[in-house]
């Protein structure tokens, strides 16, 4: 089955853009796209079950987030773990209510005056190069595979989950699944719903629950780069909405009282796919509203975030939204 998907990390993105002297965005996105086409090995080519309805809805939404961009952003644990091999510390800007990484050494981002084609994903001599710009790409195609499979109930997933890949890649794969599990159960706390983060730990082939193997033989299923991207698969998963529990409720006073586990979920999203600090004032009543399906008119003074809301709401949805935007 041939497949598209990766993280970009905002800062190598940015170093590559000023490297090659880019000016136009979408080219510098084409270029790295065209290293996120892989093959996963193993299985034929298959669909999704006829009905998405007895999915789990939230599995469904990771997908989605995952698969938005081929590639998109990373979360701050990826990102953090790649960036502190150069001296990068992450910062909370408390003026802009940004979160930033800062270079805080002399270590230079080592970009390349182009990427190396599909092929050189796995065979490039470059270490740096390897693992500032592929190793978050590679993070990204192991946990789409993951989900397709998990979905599609070919893999499970118990309290200790075993993994079986490629010894020099252990690192990677746990980094993998440690921040696939977070984004998955800040999803179902946000539902109000259960779901224990299961204990990571490796195994041989036989024992293991998921066992994929990174363009090496003798794994169940393997991860393989390919050129082709018109042939790579790319879809947005959908199944009827959820109708969210409220984040919230208003006291005596019409103060809104919001609950702690709840927002705690919602600002996982808000920092780590936004990158911003925290809510301002007015967006959690229009999340409270909008999650709940309920019909909402949000006023809120320019630059104040109005936009976030839809936007993060319409993440958190198994499906596709219209946004009809009269602002030119």
């Amino acid at each position: 089955m041939n497949l598209k998907g990766g993280y970009i990390i905002d800062e190598i993105f940015n170093a590559f853009i000023s490297k090659r002297g880019i000016e136009n965005f979408e080219d510098a996105i084409e270029e790295f796209s065209k290293v996120c086409c892989f093959e996963l090995d193993g299985i034929e080519d298959f669909q999704l079950n006829d009905s998405t309805d007895n999915l789990n809805k939230q599995i469904l939404i990771a997908f989605n987030i995952i698969n938005r961009g081929n590639p998109t952003r990373a979360s701050l644990l990826v990102t953090e773990k790649i960036l502190q091999d150069y001296g990068f510390s992450k910062v909370e800007n408390k003026r802009t209510g940004s979160i930033v990484f800062i270079n805080s050494g002399n270590e230079i981002i080592p970009i390349s005056e182009s990427l190396v084609t599909a092929d050189g994903l796995f065979n490039t001599i470059n270490k740096e190069i390897y693992d500032c710009i592929f190793i978050p790409i590679l993070i990204g195609q192991i946990q789409k595979s993951f989900l397709l499979l998990w979905l599609n109930d070919i893999v499970s997933v118990s309290n200790k989950f075993q993994i079986h890949c490629n010894e020099s890649l252990k690192k990677y794969f746990e980094l993998a699944f440690d921040d696939l599990f977070m984004l998955i159960e800040s999803l179902h706390i946000l539902a109000s719903e259960n779901f224990e983060k299961p204990t990571i730990t490796f195994s041989d082939q036989e024992n293991s629950n998921f066992s994929l193997g990174i363009n090496e033989i003798g794994y169940t299923y393997n991860i393989k780069p390919i050129q082709n991207i018109e042939t790579s698969l790319d879809k947005v998963l959908t199944t009827k909405k959820i109708r969210y529990q409220p984040i919230g409720e208003y006291d005596s006073n019409d103060k809104f009282i919001a609950n702690k586990e709840k927002i705690c979920s919602l600002l996982y999203f808000l920092n780590n796919h936004f990158r911003k600090i925290e809510f301002r004032e007015g967006q959690l009543q229009i999340l409270n509203r909008i999650l709940q399906c309920k019909d909402v008119i949000g006023i809120l003074p320019t630059g104040s975030g109005k936009s976030l809301t839809y936007q993060l709401s319409t993440l958190l949805q198994p499906g596709v939204s219209i946004i009809i935007d009269p602002i030119r």
